[in-house]
């Protein structure tokens, strides 16, 4: 999935599951799917006004490690994939 934005991966993970066999529609997705998918959601609702400043980013990289038990890096990694 490389050269997607975290968005176009979100619409992906949503679309593969909808598209999939209708007896698989409910299939868990996995612990990165979803982490992917909170952390686009979060990024994306930060960047509506058009700002992204360090208060948001560091909001965002705290909840992401409380959430998930992540380490900060990885935290870090999801916030700059979403915002690039």
């Amino acid at each position: 999935m490389v050269g997607m934005t975290m968005l176009d991966r979100l619409m992906a993970l949503f679309s593969s599951s909808q598209d999939a066999d209708p007896t698989q529609r409910h299939k868990q997705h996995d612990a990165e799917e979803l982490k992917l998918a909170a952390a686009s959601l979060m990024v994306l609702a930060a960047r509506m006004d058009g700002t992204f400043d360090e208060v948001e980013r560091e909001t965002i990289r705290a909840t992401l490690q409380r959430h998930f038990q992540m380490r900060a890096a990885e935290a870090e990694a999801l916030i700059e994939e979403g915002h690039g």
